[in-house]
């Protein structure tokens, strides 16, 4: 059991990652401040980015943080060029001035930073090369938003850590081994391990609830949350418990889109995820007076269950699947919800059941202002999830995708995904090219 518990919290902290922004264009600005650091000299000639369509079409429409409302993989690649520093990871942009930001704009408004649409053979795949008065350099990511395993300078390598497409679908034997996961073990590990063990979901608390209060109190983007509040407090709807979980969830989801600086817990590589698994449950722990460690451990709970229904199909496929990422971490919010309400394993099953059975289709169409909606929309039906949970409600293999088990579920939404809509990235990436945005 110990074993168990130790193998559950380094993949709890593998996957819980503060990044600041939207981790596309974090991931753009990443490779090509690891590019312009190994090209040298003063002055930067030319950037060019290739990438998958994934990649492509995720960076487009949301803003980048501490560029004052910039959007697109041009700006987001000058940017962590010219200021980022890729020794900071996913907080690549922490480190950007508003000199930078102008000499950024300048560089990529005169034609110099180009952004390809490229075939991969993988969903994650970014490659940036730099070339400044001195020489060249060119650094790749593959696999993961800040997996930057390959450099090469002036035609000499300098870090090869590539691993083939087939390799990347397996378990690496250095990963922990995330089978262990279930419900029933995500459960016990954190209704009885020690609070000691939960200092990254205590980071995932603080960080979230900075960023959602950012977004409640500053006009991002639709404004989501502030105008679900509003809302109640217009007597259009209720504040109710499910409303507090759904307009704050909302509202850190605003705020990242709309280029917050403050940084976000990402779970699975992304922090819309992260905030749609954490804030909700966050305000209701608020909202019904749960002590902190209450509501930790449901926190803990809505994240590992996220990262269990990311990770179960397949370690790395689900991190990008054209299913929006925030509408499945929706149920992990809505498992957190119902651990606060006194459910056991067997109802936070239910939960997940219904709330897979009806998101199936809200595909990804790239992050954006409307993220916050969608995010809304799934917190909603996960809260709806909670109540049918418990009165002993749950979808079954009569209702579609969803099957017999959780586990059986998983992997319907997973497939129905990878062999039903795997040209629709293509199709998103034209789609935003006849909008004349960049692909």
């Amino acid at each position: 059991m110990k074993r168990d518990y130790e193998t559950i919290q380094k993949i709890m902290e593998r996957e819980l990652i503060p990044a600041l922004g939207c981790t596309e264009p974090m991931a753009f600005g990443l490779v090509s401040s690891a590019a312009r650091h190994f090209a040298g000299g003063e002055a930067i000639k030319s950037i060019h980015v290739e990438g998958s369509p994934s990649l492509i079409k995720g960076v487009a429409y949301v803003k980048i943080p501490h560029s004052h409302g910039l959007r697109g993989g041009k700006y987001a690649a000058s940017m962590g060029a010219v200021g980022g520093d890729y020794t900071l990871d996913m907080e690549v942009f922490a480190s950007v001035t508003d000199e930078h930001v102008k000499e950024a704009v300048a560089l990529a408004d005169s034609g110099a930073v180009t952004v390809e649409k490229v075939e991969a053979d993988r969903k994650m795949y970014l490659k940036s090369t730099v070339v400044t008065d001195m020489g060249s350099a060119t650094a790749l990511i593959q696999d993961s938003h800040n997996n930057i395993c390959y450099i090469e300078r002036n035609g000499e390598v300098v870090k090869d850590t590539r691993i083939s497409a087939e390799e990347a679908t397996r378990v690496l034997d250095e990963m922990p081994d995330y089978s262990i996961l279930s419900v029933e073990s995500i459960y016990d590990f954190c209704k009885n391990t020690p609070l000691s063990s939960f200092d990254r979901i205590r980071q995932a608390i603080s960080l979230t609830k900075a960023i959602s209060e950012d977004g409640m109190n500053h006009p991002y983007g639709l404004r989501v949350g502030q105008n679900l509040r509003d809302a109640a407090g217009k007597n259009l709807m209720g504040l109710d418990l499910a409303m507090r979980a759904v307009m704050w969830g909302a509202a850190g989801v605003d705020a990242r889109m709309g280029g917050s600086s403050f940084p976000a817990m990402s779970n699975s590589g992304s922090g819309n995820q992260g905030i749609t698994c954490t804030m909700p449950v966050v305000a209701v722990a608020e909202h019904l007076g749960k002590s902190e460690e209450e509501m930790i451990r449901a926190v803990a709970v809505s994240n590992l269950l996220t990262i269990f229904v990311k990770t179960h199909y397949d370690v790395n496929y689900g991190r990008m699947a054209p299913v929006c990422c925030a509408a499945v971490a929706a149920g992990g919010a809505g498992t957190g919800v119902a651990y606060l309400l006194g459910m056991e394993a067997k109802e936070l099953a239910m939960v997940l059941q219904n709330i897979l059975g009806a998101v199936s289709g809200l595909f990804c169409d790239g992050a954006k202002s409307n993220c916050a909606l969608k995010v809304s929309m799934a917190l909603q039906g996960a809260m709806q999830s909670v109540i049918l949970a418990a009165e002993g409600c749950a979808a079954n293999e009569y209702d579609g995708i969803v099957g017999h088990r959780v586990e059986d579920t998983i992997r319907n939404f997973f497939l129905i995904q990878k062999e039903g809509m795997p040209d629709i990235e293509d199709v998103l990436c034209r789609i935003e090219a006849e909008k004349e945005e960049v692909c």
